[in-house]
């Protein structure tokens, strides 16, 4: 939280503001979760070029009938690129780190988990059907424990690997 939105929380409640988060993750500086912190040290010693925390805007603000509608957006965790210096939806790889997880029963009774709240679900949804009116075909990973991180920071490898090959000049 900014330091401006600490003093108005204070004004209006006469109380200091919560530094949990509303997922009852703890939050470390900037960043959401301990996980979030994890994922960037694996991304660090792989020497994986990122972006953290990069705003798309999956709806711009409209007017309806006089009224004005706020854009809808999205900032995932990270944007994995092949290589550095790559702009944003150049990346092949997005990452977002979940602690949120659950599970719904299907109506023939098996049980699927799911990640992430109703209203992420709807904006990555709504991110992907952008990415495929542009042609894009960007990864999608959201971990939700360490060892989840591990395995996407190998398919990322992985993925680089043959995106850093597929741009190199062929003899």
């Amino acid at each position: 939280m900014t330091t401006s939105r600490n003093a108005w929380t204070k004004k209006l409640t006469g109380k200091a503001p919560s530094t949990k988060s509303k997922y009852g993750n703890v939050r470390v500086g900037s960043h959401d979760s301990k996980l979030e912190i994890y994922f960037k040290s694996l991304l660090v010693n792989a020497g994986i070029p990122f972006s953290e925390k990069q705003s798309v805007e999956l709806q711009p603000p409209f007017t309806y009938m006089g009224e004005k509608v706020q854009s809808i957006k999205i900032e995932p965790d990270f944007f994995i690129y092949v290589e550095p210096g790559d702009v944003l939806l150049d990346c092949f790889a997005i990452v977002d780190t979940k602690h949120i997880t659950g599970k719904v029963k299907n109506k023939d009774g098996s049980v699927k988990e799911i990640k992430g709240t109703a209203e992420w679900r709807m904006k990555i949804k709504m991110l992907k059907y952008r990415l495929a009116q542009d042609k894009e075909s960007i990864l999608f990973y959201f971990p939700t424990n360490k060892k989840e991180c591990q395995i996407v920071l190998l398919k990322l490898i992985e993925e680089r690997q043959k995106a850093l090959e597929n741009r190199r000049p062929k003899q």
